[in-house]
């Protein structure tokens, strides 16, 4: 049985559209959208969104932030960085998104955390967005989060999107700010009219009624310039190819990482009803348990009935660009324009037979909404994938692939077949068997492993990450381990700084092993750390060492010189020796003293270790974690031979894993139904008018990436990615859609994941708002 549940969260991976439009799906024709004109009270001259910022969070000091009195402040709170930021330094900054897009006036929020924006008053009933940021450029803006308790996403979480469309002018009066997790997230319940006394959340919302945009279709991305928009102010257009092929040779792939001017994009509206279950309070409860049946959730504490309210979902496809910079040459800007315009925009959704990638039964369950009624809706066991159409059930995904045929494959197969790799010669031919969607069969374990696992540590005020080994000490120290004793030792990691920097930002290079080498400028010398940050680690069990080496040149993933000219750099360490109860071990910790516990062997078969796991949920994400290094291994190959053996044809799934999971269920980090290679999204659509809507979605994973010299050491970062796309129909067959992108660095207290996070490292955090056409295909 698969062990992998409908569990809350979101759907989309790490880079969501920004890097999932590289490929499109498509078809079906859209309804124009409704043109009458229902009557309508004298607009006002102007809208207002009025709001006070209060606060959560370890780093936020609640208590002054009410105080116009006291100085208040924000704090950011890691042993690596911080960051004090006033109240009167944040900024609230808000932008409809209309045809054309208008920004609001005002924003400064004063000593009591107050604010007001401006809007001209046709701002009402449409669409927009606000984001709260620092005029010192202290932090990258964050999007406002707007929640509704009463309503369902997709994958069972309530309702979130960063666009509302309001009647009235509002008042936010409770708008919650964590600079440590960098959210700010309004209730919906807790809005309020300023000019309809008493209208509160729903209430205040717009309430569009009539026929609304279909836009159902296959669209082409082009530039707002070329509709004649303008784009606002913090926004960027789409990339060209030309773009691109220069983003490519630079090295600088992220300047390009979304939407680019050609490219392809399918969408599938789906409209339902709205589900509710009798009784709401024991669904959520059963519902958030995880690993339920939901049929059988369906017929007991989630069991409901249909309403009349209309509910809307969409999916989005891409098609499959992967293989453009593979292996030869890379295609001219002319030539990668033919091939975005050349791409079947509905491949990937048709090859995983235009299922909806769930049951009705789950929508009900999870989404709160009925999708049977759509009539474009087929129930589960009919084989046809017509286009136009769209089937309910799960996605059948591939269960081998098939790399063989091309004498390149050949090649590649030699040096990817055998310990660790992916590729087995079945019958001479390089297919890769596949169970779950993702787990290469025939994966072996590519290193060894000792007996080791993620865990979480109190030390002082902090919540602190260790990697946490076991093995057994002797006292007698004759290594005969008659009568060993369990033992653990708790790892925080390292981090690294110039001495010279005052702010001890994070240094993050990649040749560690010349660290200590004697011959770069001798052996780093040693000084005992008595501080974790600010907390004393004395009565704690833990300890710290500084070491210091002169004349030290760090360089980078592609050993390239991080500095001018060699530096002074210091490393700190911290961890500590426990007993197996946690009691502070006072032994001889020396090697002829502790044997540490082996828990995989180079070359085992993933399947062994995780049927040698047992009940050991420590164990079985240590197997899970060597399928996932199979699963990238596979993936890359097929990025660069997936023209082979028809893999592009294939139903593949997309995998997204989190390292620092301390059990099977939250390694694989599938957040609602299974996602499939170049599907998108697909999440419920919220109008705001008949030509107007929009749909968020956020989700917390790990990012992995090497981070010791060779490759040989490996850094999990847990991230928070918020995404937001607005379509606003311009016409028929035109539509101006806006996509914010927000991600931020969860793990603030990792000096190597702050390093990552910095301006040009692999974490490419911070918000990205971009401002696109797409014309009918």
């Amino acid at each position: 049985m698969s062990i992998i549940t409908w569990r809350t969260g979101t759907l989309l991976c790490t880079t969501a559209l920004a890097a999932a439009l590289v490929g499109c799906s498509a078809t079906v024709t859209t309804t124009a959208p409704d043109t009458t004109t229902p009557t309508t009270p004298t607009t006002p001259t102007n809208m207002s969104i009025s709001g006070q910022i209060a606060g959560s969070g370890s780093g936020l000091r609640m208590a002054s932030m009410r105080q116009s009195s006291i100085d208040s402040f924000l704090r950011i709170d890691n042993p690596y960085s911080s960051q004090a930021v006033t109240l009167e330094d944040l900024l609230v900054s808000c932008v409809t998104f209309t045809v054309p897009p208008v920004a609001g006036s005002g924003g400064t929020v004063g000593a009591d955390g107050r604010f007001t924006v401006t809007f001209p008053g046709t701002a009402l009933n449409k669409n927009f967005g606000c984001f709260v940021s620092s005029i010192t450029d202290t932090f990258d803006p964050i999007p406002m989060v707007f929640v509704d308790e009463t309503k369902r996403a997709m994958n069972g979480d309530a309702s979130k999107n960063s666009r509302i469309a309001v009647q009235d002018s509002i008042n936010l009066p409770a708008i919650e700010l964590n600079l440590d997790t960098k959210e700010a997230t309004v209730d919906v319940a807790t809005i309020e009219s300023t000019t309809n006394t008493g209208a509160t959340g729903e209430e205040v919302l717009a309430a569009p009624t009539g026929t609304k945009i279909d836009f159902t279709g296959d669209w082409s991305i082009s530039l707002p310039s070329a509709s004649g928009i303008t784009m606002p102010a913090g926004y960027v257009a789409p990339c060209t190819p030309a773009d691109v092929i220069a983003a490519e040779a630079s090295g600088n792939k992220s300047a390009c990482n979304g939407p680019i001017v050609g490219m392809r994009l399918y969408m599938q509206r789906m409209t339902g009803k709205v589900f509710t279950p009798t009784n709401v309070t024991a669904c959520d409860t059963a519902r958030n348990t995880g690993g339920s049946n939901p049929a059988d959730l369906l017929a007991g504490a989630c069991a409901g009935s249909t309403g009349t309210e209309d509910a809307y979902g969409i999916m989005m496809w891409t098609g499959d660009l992967d293989n453009v910079f593979g292996e030869g040459p890379a295609p001219t800007a002319e030539e990668l324009a033919a091939i975005l315009a050349g791409v079947d925009p509905q491949s990937s959704f048709n090859a995983c037979g235009r299922k909806m990638g769930f049951t009705n039964t789950e929508a009900k369950v999870f989404g709160g909404v009925d999708l049977s009624l759509d009539p474009n809706y087929v129930a589960s066991g009919s084989s046809a994938t017509s286009n136009g159409k769209f089937y309910e059930g799960n996605y059948a995904f591939a269960t081998s692939i098939d790399l063989s045929g091309t004498p390149e494959t050949q090649a590649v197969y030699a040096s990817n077949a055998g310990p660790g790799k992916p590729l087995q010669d079945v019958g001479n031919d390089q297919i890769s068997l596949i169970t779950d969607g993702w787990k290469v069969e025939e994966a072996q374990q590519a290193w060894s492993m000792g007996d080791c696992e993620q865990a979480w540590v109190t030390v002082g005020t902090r919540q602190v990450s260790v990697w946490r080994c076991y093995g057994k000490y002797d006292a007698s120290g004759t290594s005969n381990w008659a009568a060993a004793v369990p033992v653990r030792q708790d790892n925080f990691g390292h981090g690294c700084y110039l001495e010279s920097d005052a702010t001890k930002a994070p240094l993050n290079f990649s040749n560690h092993n010349e660290y200590w080498n004697w011959g770069q400028a001798g052996e780093p010398t040693y000084v005992a750390l008595t501080h974790y940050g600010d907390t004393p680690l004395a009565g704690t069990g833990y300890n710290g060492n500084k070491y210091t080496k002169l004349n030290f040149m760090p360089k980078n993933q592609d050993n390239q010189n991080m500095l001018e000219a060699p530096a002074t750099v210091i490393c700190e360490n911290f961890g500590g020796m426990f007993n197996e109860d946690g009691s502070q071990f006072t032994g001889n910790g020396d090697a002829t003293h502790v044997q540490w516990n082996s828990f995989a062997s180079q070359n085992a078969l993933c399947s062994e270790l995780y049927t040698n796991a047992g009940t050991s949920q420590t164990k079985k994400v240590i197997a899970l974690q060597c399928y996932a290094n199979a699963y990238w291994q596979l993936k890359d190959l097929i990025k660069t031979y997936g023209k082979a053996g028809g893999v592009t044809t294939s139903c593949i799934r997309e995998a997204n894993f989190d390292y620092s999971a301390t059990n099977e269920w939250d390694f694989f980090h599938q957040d609602g139904p299974a996602k499939a290679k170049g599907q998108v999204i697909f999440e419920l659509f919220n109008y705001a008018s008949n030509d107007s809507g929009s749909f968020t979605f956020e989700e917390v994973y790990g990012e992995s990436f090497s981070s010791g010299n060779g490759g040989s050491s490996w850094t999990n970062c847990r991230v928070r990615s918020v995404e937001t796309i607005t379509i606003t129909s311009i016409s028929a067959n035109k539509l101006l859609a806006e996509m914010t992108s927000f991600k931020n660095l969860i793990d603030t207290g990792n000096a190597v994941c702050v390093a990552e996070a910095q301006e040009g490292g692999r974490l490419d955090v911070g918000v990205k708002k971009s401002l696109f056409v797409l014309d009918r295909h």
